[in-house]
């Protein structure tokens, strides 16, 4: 009986090892525009793609001179400033959220960062001409 507990113990916690590592470590993936460029700002963070929510340290976020991009597991969205309409600061249930506003067909409609540093996030969107509204 003890055996059984073990034997699923351990496989439950391989499981979210697995799926831990797949999350975080597919983040570090890098569009091929990155690959040319230098991030201004970088981090792990939240975020939420439409309804799919994934907490901090799950997504990777980094802000370049003309884009910005997020990734987490195999997935990697660009989306270009000449795309964004408007960025915003949310206010949400317990945190702020930087939500982008914008018109790109192949990115979630709703895209909305959880940062760890919204101040520092904020300064440097806005230094790209990109200007953040609210609180």
């Amino acid at each position: 009986m003890f055996v059984a507990f073990l034997l699923i113990g351990l496989t439950v916690g391989l499981i979210v090892l697995f799926f831990f590592v797949f999350w975080y470590l597919g983040s570090i993936n890098l569009a091929p525009e990155e690959r040319s460029d230098t991030a201004i700002f970088s981090e792990q963070c939240g975020g939420q793609f439409d309804s799919f929510n994934l907490t901090i340290p799950f997504v990777r976020f980094a802000v370049y001179k003309t884009f910005v991009v997020a990734a987490y597991g195999r997935t990697i969205y660009l989306l270009p400033f000449s795309n964004v309409q408007e960025i915003i600061i949310q206010r949400h249930f317990i945190s702020r959220g930087i939500h982008f506003k914008h018109n790109k067909a192949d990115v979630p409609k709703s895209f909305i960062i959880w940062s760890k540093n919204t101040r520092k996030l904020t300064e440097v969107l806005n230094s790209t001409g990109i200007k953040v509204k609210g609180n």
